[in-house]
């Protein structure tokens, strides 16, 4: 699946496949100006369309302190017409039209921002998205297949016989199937050596 990672230090185009050119944009604020309050992530993303159309998202940014720059991700699936964001607490499939298509909660905590990590692996069934509570996996149509939690001190080592593998604390490993998202564990690593 192709998908790039986009600063939001400033606005950016964001291009759909179908042509449109949309401009996303990042607010540090933590009030989102139609409801007040706290959002879900430390700041909020917007994305403005042609036409007028307006999007204001919150979650939509990782704002954390592991990047150099407010960030997101945009992922482009089979649909000219959608792609998906992410980057923060939340990821959104969003229409060329300005139509929010799907929104889905990540299990990030703001308070563990310093943690903030997405990896990307793609995989003959779907797109591996990784990140510090949990892995998911997308489908081509960007349509969310499986998710499963995984602790901050779980790291990814390779997709190997339909399965992601991770291991823990340097000695324990473990995978999930690719198939339905089920976890198991694994051999443990021999740490005399």
């Amino acid at each position: 699946m192709k998908w790039k990672e986009l600063s939001l230090s400033e606005p950016a185009l964001v291009p759909f496949p179908d042509g449109v050119m949309a401009l996303a944009s990042y607010h540090p604020e933590k009030a989102l100006p139609s409801v007040g309050g706290t959002g879900e992530a430390q700041g909020w993303g917007q994305v403005i369309f042609p036409d007028g159309r307006e999007l204001t998202l919150s979650g939509l940014v990782d704002d954390g302190e592991t990047t150099e720059a407010p960030t997101t991700i945009v992922l482009y699936g089979t649909n000219a017409h959608e792609i998906l964001f992410l980057g923060g607490s939340a990821a959104y499939t969003i229409s060329s039209s300005g139509i929010i298509k799907g929104k889905w909660a990540l299990a990030r905590e703001s308070s563990l921002a310093e943690h903030w990590r997405t990896q990307i692996v793609d995989t003959a069934v779907g797109t591996l998205i990784i990140f510090e509570g949990e892995v998911l996996l997308v489908g081509s149509g960007l349509e969310l297949i499986w998710r499963q939690r995984k602790l901050i001190n779980d790291f990814f080592e390779a997709v190997q016989n339909n399965r992601a593998w991770f291991l823990r604390d340097h000695t324990e490993r473990w995978s999930i199937s690719l198939a339905d998202g089920d976890a198991a564990a694994g051999p443990r690593l021999d740490d005399s050596a």
